[in-house]
């Protein structure tokens, strides 16, 4: 699989990782983080997928929103199947919290098939679905 990362590690380039491999050894593939890299936005044992672009932020830094994320997920919209933790986070009622649950529910079941499986997650009820519904989507992932 290639994968090209992007951001706070001393090689940036398109890697090649057996199928299933976790982020932590993409980066460590790219020499590791730098000193600036901000660790505790990434899910560093997020499983990769061929042709994702990782991008690891300055502490402080927003990243910037990917090309071929922001044509998947049309204007303003968040694809719950490839946002980050801190894209999950910046959503109205998902703290930190739920937004790692929305993760680890995506890399324990695979992509959402739909918006409406949100609510598989623990902590979205009716209520929280209903106040984030227009403003995620499943894209083109």
């Amino acid at each position: 699989m290639d994968r090209a990362p992007g951001g706070q590690y001393p090689v940036p380039g398109v890697y090649f990782l057996p199928e299933g491999s976790r982020l932590y050894q993409a980066l460590e593939m790219a020499g590791g983080p730098t000193r600036e890299a901000d660790l505790t936005r990434v899910n560093l044992s997020q499983r990769l997928r061929d042709e994702e672009m990782i991008y690891i932020p300055r502490v402080g830094e927003e990243p910037p929103t990917p090309i071929a994320a922001a044509e998947q997920s049309g204007p303003g919209l968040i694809n719950i199947n490839t946002a980050t933790l801190a894209e999950l986070d910046s959503l109205p009622g998902i703290g930190p919290v739920l937004a790692q649950r929305i993760i680890d529910y995506r890399e324990e079941h695979g992509p959402f098939r739909s918006v409406e499986e949100l609510k598989n997650v623990r902590g979205i009820g009716d209520s929280l679905f209903q106040d984030i519904l227009d403003r995620v989507t499943v894209g083109g992932s």
